[in-house]
């Protein structure tokens, strides 16, 4: 018999054929696309307790489903403002820990002011089936034509059903349950507590009368009641930002004007850029007190003037689209807002130059309602000899973001635990590392990239690996000086 199978090493004693399968080296980076931003909301219908990922398509088409409203509703303007621009929304119910609306029927599936607005309606067959109808307001959400209680399974605003229940008679029937006011139920008994979810119209049950559950009954519309939101405070907002460590966003959103709030969303963005490793950017409101001076956080100078005051920062939700969705080598500067919101612009001149000195990102009026963004800046403004003038321009800050998450995603997949650290390994990493930096050259997203300037070294320790390089963001144009010499 002669030898064979697969091989590491060229050490075998039998004559035969060995093999060994390799992939192609993974001698390059890709550029990872961009467009998620993530937010808090405040709604009256939808998931709670952790962060729900939606693309544009599934809002056009499941709004309802998702957030309790048709997609012209106007409770759904946040979600519209920030589609304008952005691709992926990552949102966190704020409001969320409320209770879930309920009947004698069933109970919602979501907490929330919307489930009141959900009724059941039953029809009884000529065969003795039963049609449950769901209704949202006045659409028709979910029909179910079953033989009993047992078959009815829950849909998108139903959650849970339960058995209709009607008082029988003071006196033990049989197949009656007798209600008891507390202790373990025996056969034959049901506790009387908000766990046994018992409905009977307007009579009040009580100890000692006696129930039957039925299958099913007829009702020409049964609505839902009872139905609450949570109240949003800080600890809401600190379990978003929990949740949100492990969010794929480009840009986050501080949708509060408190500026308790707003304090800990800077600070956290600032940890999660200093000590965890996670680069993206923080919008926030101008409330006049809050200055970050950070180039991972933008502070909205514009209040919007079409809605509440307890909604003037709503500009918000179209700035977090624009900057999550703008791609690496393209500026948010000069984006002409066209979201439904009305944004106080009524600045002078010489206030404009304020708000960019200042580290202001505002929108401004070019003229008949023409309505764009001023300048794509943050709120970095003290410069140091580490951190100078390019980091106050987002396309910058931008290009470093995502090369950095790229490169380190790409580190921790395909080589981190897998490739040796010697010269060999290190070279085929640099390698990849100089050909994603070649492919933002090209795309224009970065200039005058020089490889020579990519060095990948052992660390101090066996497994670590220094890396450094040195690139020049491209910038759009922004200003134009003209000299004209006439003859």
């Amino acid at each position: 018999m002669f030898g064979g199978g697969k091989f590491v090493v060229q050490n075998k004693i039998l004559p035969g054929a060995f093999y060994r399968f390799l992939s192609a080296s993974k001698d390059s980076i890709a550029i990872s696309d961009r467009g998620n931003g993530a937010v808090g909301l405040e709604l009256n219908w939808g998931a709670s307790g952790s962060f729900v990922k939606v693309e544009s398509a599934d809002f056009q088409s499941n709004s309802e489903k998702i957030f309790g409203y048709g997609y012209s509703a106007d409770e759904n303007l946040p979600m519209r403002e920030f589609f304008k621009k952005g691709k992926t929304l990552y949102f966190y119910r704020l409001n969320g820990e409320g209770v879930k609306a309920h009947s004698p029927f069933g109970t919602a599936l979501y907490a929330g002011t919307r489930g009141n607005d959900i009724k059941v309606v039953i029809v009884e067959n000529t065969d003795s089936s039963f049609t449950v109808e769901t209704y949202l307001g006045t659409r028709k959400k979910d029909s179910q034509t079953v033989a009993n209680f047992a078959a009815l399974v829950p849909n998108d605003f139903v959650g849970a059903w339960s058995p209709n229940v009607y008082v029988d008679a003071i006196a033990s029937d049989e197949g009656a349950l007798k209600i008891i006011a507390s202790g373990t139920p025996a056969a034959g008994e049901i506790l009387l507590d908000a766990a046994s979810a018992l409905y009977v119209g307007t009579t009040t049950l009580a100890a000692d009368l006696y129930v039957k559950a039925s299958d099913l009954v007829e009702t020409a519309g049964t609505s839902l009641s009872g139905g609450t939101n949570s109240t949003v405070d800080g600890a809401a907002h600190q379990a978003l930002l929990d949740a949100a460590e492990t969010v794929p966003f480009h840009a986050i959103a501080c949708n509060s004007l408190d500026s308790t709030t707003i304090g800990l969303y800077t600070a956290w963005i600032k940890r999660m850029t200093d000590e965890v490793g996670r680069l993206g950017q923080l919008i926030v409101y101008d409330i006049g007190s809050i200055n970050p001076d950070a180039f991972n956080t933008i502070v909205l100078a514009n209040k919007v003037t079409s809605k509440t005051a307890a909604e003037n920062h709503w500009g918000i939700f179209w700035t977090l689209g624009a900057h999550a969705g703008v791609s690496v080598n393209k500026s948010v500067q000069n984006t002409k807002y066209d979201g439904e919101l009305t944004l106080d612009t009524a600045h002078t001149q010489s206030e404009l130059e304020d708000l960019i000195e200042a580290g202001k990102f505002a929108f401004h009026d070019v003229g008949d309602g023409d309505i764009r963004v001023l300048a794509d800046i943050n709120s970095f403004v003290t410069l140091t000899e580490e951190e100078q003038g390019d980091f106050k321009n987002n396309q910058t800050i931008r290009v470093l973001y995502q090369g950095l998450n790229d490169i380190q995603a790409d580190f921790n997949k395909n080589w981190m635990g897998i490739t040796p650290n010697d010269q060999d390994g290190r070279d085929g990493f640099k390698g990849a590392v100089i050909k994603y930096w070649q492919s933002m050259e090209k795309i224009r997203a970065i200039q005058n990239f020089d490889p020579d300037t990519v060095e990948i070294t052992a660390g101090e320790e066996k497994g670590t690996v220094l890396s450094s390089f040195a690139i020049s963001a491209t910038n759009a144009m922004f200003q134009i000086y003209t000299t004209m010499t006439v003859k």
